[in-house]
């Protein structure tokens, strides 16, 4: 038996469905764990799956995360709607063996419950259409103590045992060690081939988004007080009028990163003398969407690679192999364990350290530039609510400090769309309560406007900030649909007195009106805004209205509100 035949019988593909790039990094670094016990492995986004090579016999692990309410990442909801087809066949995957690893995380979604019941249905569709299932669901909670990484652990050691007696290796070969470093995925190359003609200003690649559109920023405002701590931006963008867009929905925004930081990531790896040289970049797998063919380093760190972010496990599975510190060494491996999960999340999540300070801590590195596709994630696009309606008036962004201010003056002028969680009420006869905190009213704005375009009356807000005079955003524009009747507007000004008074307070104070939309008149609440505390709060303040205006048990209430999230009644848009 050949290489190719045996291996052609160990073949694995992973895919994945990712928002945040969670379960990207952990489908990259199961399909690592594949490679090193020799499995012809490949990885991609549901988007990108090949359907023909489903048909085909071989192993599929899906890593599966949700956004919003539990929805299925937008990478993977073009396979995810092939699956659902009516038309397909009982038989259509009966060559198809496969597992399901599903990740939720309490801290964007009312329950991680919900979130995991996409991997359960996932599961039961592949069944449905022949395939068979080798391993039981994986499900991990990124809150839990042992987070992502652990769970995925504790999954993966006794699938690794039934694939390797299901697929033997044959004799006179052995899996890699873990001392040993894997082959990069990527040559990268200082010094052009001779057989390839490249100038690098003018033909250099720009990494390709999907949907991408032209946008002018017209205005760029700051909207709270200048003396205020938080830095939020009111930016027009101009778009063709072609372009159509929903309230609720969302514009994405693709930064750059600082020449500062850049020069001095450059510095810190011995890369600032061949910064600007150009390099030739082949990939050894399957074309990697938003990859250059030809680039110099500093473009690369400008616009390509992330490491202003928050490193996650996997790449202290990578410095591993580039450091000659035994000591940091040891505790890079420590990292990557089940018992070192919360030594790393207090190392760099905690203090949300970047992967340039991660680089100064543990400096000297010494990585070879075929790894650096392998090593540095990619820039990811900034999604923020668009907070006008297509409707009224012109595309309207809003920005919180910390994230935009970074990148808004140098804005690319591409920009992509993306559906929004919080979906307008089908009839105008139907009342809304509105609750968003701080910049969580944007998404909000745009549905008000399209609201109250539609003759649209029974509309209530509440929305808090810190105080009244700093950071109320929007004011003359909330006082402007109150006075026609437009809008009923409750605020709460957490540190305009001694007592902190936060929305869910107000909820409370007005309970009978809350009541009479949400039950009395089967109204919709949307909620909006950081994930933190705010949804559990305004949950509870909602349940507490239940039981004090309509005499409701404790269960009755839950059963309720239950009810309501299952309806589409009670939507939620949140981020960290």
């Amino acid at each position: 038996m050949t290489p190719y035949q045996w291996r052609m019988g160990r073949r694995l593909l992973v895919i994945f469905g990712s928002e945040t790039g969670t379960a990207e990094d952990v489908a990259v670094s199961f399909a690592r764990s594949a490679r090193r016990r020799l499995f012809e492995t490949h990885v991609c986004a549901g988007e990108d799956v090949i359907l023909d090579e489903l048909l085909e016999p071989l192993v599929v692990v899906f890593v599966c995360s949700t956004t919003g309410d539990g929805e299925m990442p937008e990478n993977m909801r073009p396979l995810w709607r092939f699956f659902l087809r009516a038309d397909l066949p009982a038989d259509l995957f009966s060559k198809m063996q496969f597992c399901v690893f599903g990740i939720g995380s309490r801290q964007y979604v009312k329950c991680v419950e919900i979130q995991l019941v996409l991997a359960f249905k996932l599961q039961r569709r592949l069944e449905q259409l022949g395939a068979c299932e080798i391993h039981v669901r994986g499900e991990a909670d990124e809150q839990d103590v042992e987070g992502v990484w652990g769970a995925l652990m504790r999954w993966s050691e006794p699938l690794w045992t039934i694939l390797e007696e299901k697929y033997p290796l044959p004799v006179g070969y052995r899996v890699y060690a873990d001392d040993v470093l894997l082959p990069a995925s990527f040559s990268v190359l200082l010094n052009k081939p001779k057989t390839v003609e490249i100038e690098l200003e003018e033909t250099r690649e720009k990494v390709e988004v999907k949907g991408k559109i032209k946008a002018k920023v017209l205005e760029n405002v700051r909207i709270t007080a200048k003396d205020h701590w938080q830095d939020v931006r009111h930016v027009v963008l101009g778009v063709d009028r072609s372009v159509k867009y929903r309230s609720g929905d969302r514009v994405i925004l693709y930064p750059r990163n600082p020449e500062k930081e850049v020069c001095t990531l450059l510095e810190y790896m011995g890369w600032a003398e061949i910064a600007d040289i150009p390099l030739y970049i082949v990939s050894k797998e399957r074309g990697k969407p938003g990859v250059p063919s030809n680039a110099s380093l500093r473009y690369l760190f400008t616009n390509v690679f992330d490491f202003l972010s928050v490193p996650r496990q996997s790449f202290f599975e990578f410095l591993v192999y580039f450091t000659d510190n035994q000591e940091f060494a040891e505790k890079m491996r420590y990292f990557c364990v089940a018992d070192g999960q919360e030594d790393l999340y207090s190392y760099v999540n905690w203090p949300r350290r970047t992967i340039l300070e991660v680089i100064q801590d543990f400096y000297p590195l010494n990585i070879p530039l075929d790894y650096i596709f392998d090593v540095f994630p990619v820039i990811r696009g900034r999604k923020f609510s668009i907070t006008s309606s297509p409707m009224y008036k012109t595309v309207l962004r809003e920005f919180r400090y910390g994230v935009c201010t970074r990148w808004v003056s140098v804005l690319s002028k591409e920009i992509d769309f993306s559906p929004g969680t919080l979906k307008k009420a089908e009839s105008c006869m139907v009342p809304v309560v509105m609750v968003g905190p701080g910049t969580g009213v944007s998404p909000l704005r745009s549905l008000i406007q399209e609201r109250i375009f539609e003759g649209c009356k029974d509309n209530i807000l509440f929305f808090g900030c810190r105080f009244e005079h700093k950071d109320f955003l929007f004011k003359d524009e909330w006082m402007e649909h109150c006075n026609n009747g437009n809008l009923v507007l409750f605020t709460a000004f957490s540190r305009d007195q001694n007592k902190k008074r936060y929305v869910q307070h107000i909820m409370e104070e007005h309970s009978k009106i809350v009541y009479d939309y949400l039950y009395n008149k089967r109204g919709i609440l949307y909620l909006s805004g950081n994930s933190r505390f705010m949804p559990e709060a305004v949950k509870q303040a909602f349940l507490n209205i239940l039981i004090k205006e309509g005499n409701f048990t404790i269960e009755k209430s839950k059963a309720y509100l239950l009810e309501m999230e299952k309806g589409g009644r009670y939507m939620q848009e949140t981020w960290s």
